[in-house]
């Protein structure tokens, strides 16, 4: 994991409810941890994503992802709920758990032609953790293992 994804990105026990909130804190997450230098630029690429179509999945995931000139570097952002967020996904099931794609305008995601992510009609939330913040309490469990056991359960 710890190649793909820096446990800086991962963040457990947050407490968003809808898809609005989830997407608030990724982008001002991008902006804290150095992905992003502006998150309403960031908030308002993935709005126009989840415009496009729902980037709910099935099994409690969704995939938002945002293309924008205010992305610095291309990264990912995983994110799982306390609770289930209020999110159109194909199985109509909750989102316990948001992977977010981070790219930059001149790199990848293109609008034309579609790519992979970007199917039309189908549906495709750097804090270190503190109480408050949604974040698990402790930082004894941030080794790569131990976060995606934790992503899964």
């Amino acid at each position: 994991m710890s190649d793909f994804v820096k446990s800086s990105q991962v963040f457990l026990d947050n407490p968003s409810t809808t898809c609005e909130e989830a997407l608030q804190f990724i982008s001002d997450q991008a902006v804290e941890l150095g992905i992003a230098t502006d998150s309403a630029a960031v908030l308002k690429s993935f709005e126009a994503r989840e415009s496009e179509g729902s980037t709910g999945m099935m099994g409690g995931f969704a995939i938002p992802h945002a293309k924008s000139d205010a992305v610095k570097q291309t990264s990912v952002i995983v994110v799982k709920f306390v609770k289930g967020v209020a999110w159109k996904t194909l199985d109509g099931t909750p989102v316990r758990c948001a992977i977010a794609l981070l790219v930059p305008f001149r790199q990848g995601l293109g609008r034309a032609p579609r790519g992979p992510l970007q199917h039309r009609g189908r549906a495709h939330g750097r804090r270190p953790a503190q109480e408050g913040h949604g974040c698990h309490e402790g930082r004894g469990d941030r080794q790569p293992r131990q976060l995606w056991a934790r992503v899964a359960s």
